[in-house]
This record gives structure tokens, sequence and C-alpha cells, in this order.
């Protein structure tokens, strides 16, 4: 598996996850299609103003050939009522 968190253990998943579209030389709309999603709903991801289902969470990291915690984190959180994600 790839190794994201060696380069950008830091970074907040939306930033990770346009970092891995750009590894992948795509568009975000070649993205979206990717991921079976339109590109509105992408960018909203891309942006961190929505949080991906737990099964879109699966298919990104499938994707990537990275698991879940290399994206996701430990640190990440969702909080009750809010789509946003927050980095403890």
């Amino acid at each position: 598996m790839n190794k994201l968190s060696d380069v950008v253990t830091e970074l907040p998943w939306n930033k990770k996850l346009v970092i891995l579209r750009i590894a992948k030389g795509l568009s975000s709309e070649e993205m979206a299609r990717e991921y079976g999603i339109n590109r509105k709903n992408y960018w909203e991801w891309e942006k961190g103003k929505v949080t991906p289902s737990n099964p879109s969470k699966k298919l990104i990291c499938k994707i990537h050939n990275i698991d879940e915690e290399e994206l996701w984190g430990k640190k990440g959180k969702r909080i009750k009522g809010n789509t946003k994600m927050q980095i403890l």
C-alpha cells in the first residue's frame, strides 16, 4: 500500500483527497466519475463541506490503494449534526 501518511499526515482528509486526485492526473470531474458521484458532490468533499458516507470512504480508499486510517486518521471525528470533519 502507498504510504500517504508518510507525506501528508497532518493535513485534513479533504486536502489529502485533492493530493490523491492530482497524483492520478485527473480533473475533479474525472475523479467524481471514478467515485460514481457528480462533480458538485465531489467538489463539496474536496472543500470539506460534506463528509463522504462510509461506503464512499471505503471506495475512495480502495481506488487509491490506501487504508482508511491513512486518509481519515485517528484524529478525525464526525460532529453530530454537522457535515464537516473536525480535526481535534
